[in-house]
């Protein structure tokens, strides 16, 4: 008898456990590069232009922009127009996603998927050194700060990767 008492409490526990788990660990960071270069000798880069492939207005475009060059000036590279050492590109924008995960009754099963992603090209060969993407849902209704911290957190996560550690 006090094993059918203890089954509801496991169940919500079960249940509870699995819903603080999806929401509590940050979107992750997909990204590759190139093992023969020598990033110890990169120290500048400048912006390339935009990829058609960014479907972002010009103030996410800018918050972007401002994120990197404050996250990779942190890490002591300088912005440089005059022979940079590699060139960044932006992609990114929103997406129509399924999900199959049930919501609430009613609830809608597609939703806008926002991404972006930095990919950084030798500037002498044009040759791809390394790249990064990661969720980054921005919404129209969303207030100028609260678009500020979601592309910053972003940004921050996707430059936490460079330059690469061989050893992960």
């Amino acid at each position: 008898m006090k094993t059918l008492r203890a089954l509801p409490i496991l169940y919500l526990m079960i249940i509870t456990a699995g819903c603080y788990s999806m929401g509590s660990a940050p979107p992750h960071v997909d990204y590759d590069y190139n093992v023969s270069v020598d990033f110890s000798s990169i120290n500048s880069y400048n912006w390339h232009q935009l990829s058609e492939a960014v479907d972002f207005d010009q103030l996410v475009i800018a918050r972007v922009k401002k994120a990197v060059d404050t996250r990779l000036q942190g890490k002591g590279l300088k912005l440089s127009t005059d022979a940079p050492d590699f060139l960044i590109t932006m992609y990114g924008g929103t997406r129509k996603e399924y999900t199959t995960e049930w919501k609430t009754w009613g609830a809608e099963l597609w939703y806008e998927e926002g991404r972006i992603k930095l990919a950084f090209f030798d500037a002498r060969s044009n040759d791809l050194i390394w790249w990064a993407e990661t969720r980054a849902n921005v919404h129209f209704e969303m207030t100028p700060e609260e678009k500020d911290k979601i592309v910053d957190n972003a940004v921050t996560r996707i430059l936490d990767k460079f330059p690469p550690n061989p050893s992960e």
